[in-house]
């Protein structure tokens, strides 16, 4: 019996004040009811009301979601973060898997804010340049794995986007647009409530980007008429496609001629990326509608490749961008399609020219991002770390499209050929403007060396 006293004496005296914010309390039979969700509308509500992007929301319960088509993704999230927060698993695959399973669903924007997350955490514990720090925030931010050994590969995990530079704030911003355009990713989740939350003045500075106000631009309804900034999308297009394609000299001339005629008619240096902006701010005001909306993410995204990346582009989502464009109608998808065809055309170009110069690094970037806008199968991030190739960069290129044993440029790029014919194939397929088949044509003639 002493015993027994000694201990609960023991155990009192060991007791320890809980603070408030660590004690675990049951939800309410009020939160409860306010957690219940019945359609897609009310489940954004409930996960978007205080953040636009989603990053810790409160989760609906798991009662009714099996009932509406739109909750079965939220269901499989749920289950996921069950399991990561036990312990188990590997966030950064398991989400972008999750992402992939239900590419057009709720599912999307939050395997995102919970991954942005997780950025923001390593993020703060990031004062000094720390490899696996980095490489942490890597393997959440792009949708590459990162498996292969690393030792000895001469560039950081994130040098190839940062360009050498501690930025972290060129960082968040970087995040928080790809977490932002998550809600893109079809056309049928309705915007109110994420534009409602966007407008909160914490958010100011990324309401402000061209994304954030197509987004409350979409929210609200806005309608307008966008037949001239559907004009400047085509002819922005017709220009890059008749750049992309000048491969023998008579075409350079003739590119030349036609840039020399559209630099006087838009009075801008460069007149691909002036006819790309009136096309992004037109379409924007007219959000209200599919093709509109389409047609700004496919300019917001051709932009952001014309440039070599606006400051809050990741540099590996621009072709990836231009496909989930393609979603919006089948107008769109016309000219996304396009779009990805050029990118994919410059890229191999470009690594042709520059795979055995200084011009590598920067040159993968390019083609890794038009490899995986384009479907191809995926490949490790040490690709990205490399200054320069050797035989297992060529034969995982050569994987990626689908060809093995290549360990050298010159059979890299024929696999990389056929890839570009299939690509330009399904982009004549997508029946874009007439003017464009031709050329088209021709770069899926000339695709294969």
């Amino acid at each position: 019996m002493r015993r027994v006293v000694a201990a609960f004496i023991i155990c009192t005296a060991c007791a320890r004040h809980v603070p408030p914010h660590l004690l675990v309390n049951e939800p309410t039979p009020e939160e409860l009811i306010a957690r219940s969700v019945t359609d897609l509308p009310s489940t954004i509500e409930l996960l978007a009301n205080r953040d636009p992007l989603v990053r810790a929301p409160p989760l609906p319960e798991r009662d009714g979601l099996d009932d509406f088509e739109s909750g079965k993704p939220v269901l499989a999230y749920l289950d996921l973060i069950s399991l990561l927060e036990s312990g188990e698993g590997a966030p950064a695959r398991e989400l972008q898997e999750l992402e992939e399973t239900y590419p057009e669903s709720l599912a999307v924007p939050l395997s995102r804010g919970y991954r942005l997350r997780m950025i923001e955490n390593r993020l703060a514990q990031w004062t000094e340049p720390d490899e696996s720090v980095e490489a942490e925030i890597a393997r959440l931010l792009f949708p590459l794995p990162a498996t292969a050994r690393a030792d000895g590969l001469p560039r950081s995990p994130l040098e190839w986007v940062l360009e050498g530079d501690h930025e972290v704030d060129r960082l968040r911003a970087m995040s928080d647009q790809w977490a932002l355009r998550s809600w893109f990713c079809s056309p049928h989740l309705p915007l109110t409530v994420v534009g409602n939350s966007l407008r909160q003045a914490r958010y100011a500075g990324l309401a402000e980007t061209d994304l954030g106000r197509l987004l409350i631009a979409r929210a609200e309804a806005t309608s307008a008429d966008d037949s001239s900034a559907w004009s400047n999308l085509e002819e922005a297009t017709w220009l890059a496609l008749n750049h992309a394609a000048a491969d023998r000299d008579h075409e350079q001339a003739a590119w030349a001629a036609l840039r020399k005629e559209a630099i006087d008619r838009t009075g801008a240096s460069r007149p691909i990326a002036a006819e790309l902006r009136q096309a992004i701010d037109g379409l924007s005001n007219n959000a209200s509608n599919d093709r509109a909306a389409g047609g700004a993410l496919t300019a917001l995204a051709a932009l952001d490749w014309h440039l070599g990346c606006q400051p809050r582009c990741s540099r590996l989502d621009r072709v990836r961008a231009l496909d989930e464009a393609s979603r919006w109608g089948p107008e769109v998808a016309a000219i996304a399609r396009t779009w990805q065809v050029i990118a994919l055309k410059e890229a191999i170009d470009t690594l042709d020219v520059g795979h055995d110069t200084v011009l590598y690094p920067r040159a993968m970037v390019g083609l890794l991002d038009a490899l995986i806008g384009t479907g191809a199968g995926s490949v490790d991030q040490a690709l990205l770390r490399q200054q320069n190739p050797d035989a297992t960069t060529w034969l995982a290129i050569g994987r990626s499209v689908g060809t093995d044993g290549l360990t050298d440029w010159d059979g890299a790029s024929v696999a990389l050929g056929q890839h570009l014919s299939s690509m330009a194939d399904r982009a004549i397929q997508a029946d874009p403007p007439g003017r464009y088949l031709p050329l088209l044509q021709r770069i899926r003639h000339r695709a294969v060396p």
